[in-house]
């Protein structure tokens, strides 16, 4: 498998992201949340180096089969998903990934009893 081509490709998506995360960035400045700016802004500034240091790799064959289609694919979603829910994490919007289906947080309101309907 051509893992460079893999690894560049995973660095284009990191960066787009890194670029999409500035636009939650942009609302939380112009409501003043000033904490989620700066928890964003990292987020998006940490995703594009990781996603330029990536695509600096330079693959020896430019032949991308399935296998690598597969695993890029793959790969982006899995990126996407930990990195798009780090400033919620980190915010404490999600306090605990694992238990990210409640339907409220604990502190708002909601209880640890109240679960989604589907999902309880």
């Amino acid at each position: 498998m051509n893992y460079a081509i893999v690894f560049r490709l995973l660095g284009y998506v990191m960066l787009i992201e890194g670029a999409l995360l500035l636009l939650p960035a942009a609302a939380s400045w112009i409501y003043g949340e000033w904490f989620v700016l700066g928890v964003f802004l990292i987020t998006a500034a940490v995703s594009a180096a990781i996603g330029y240091a990536l695509r600096g790799i330079k693959p020896q064959s430019k032949v991308f089969y399935m296998r690598e289609g597969f695993a890029a694919t793959s790969l982006s979603w899995i990126v996407i998903s930990i990195v798009g829910a780090v400033p919620f994490v980190v915010t404490g919007c999600i306090p605990n990934p694992v238990d990210a289906h409640r339907c409220q947080h604990p502190a708002r309101g909601g209880g640890s009893a109240q679960r989604h309907p589907v999902l309880a």
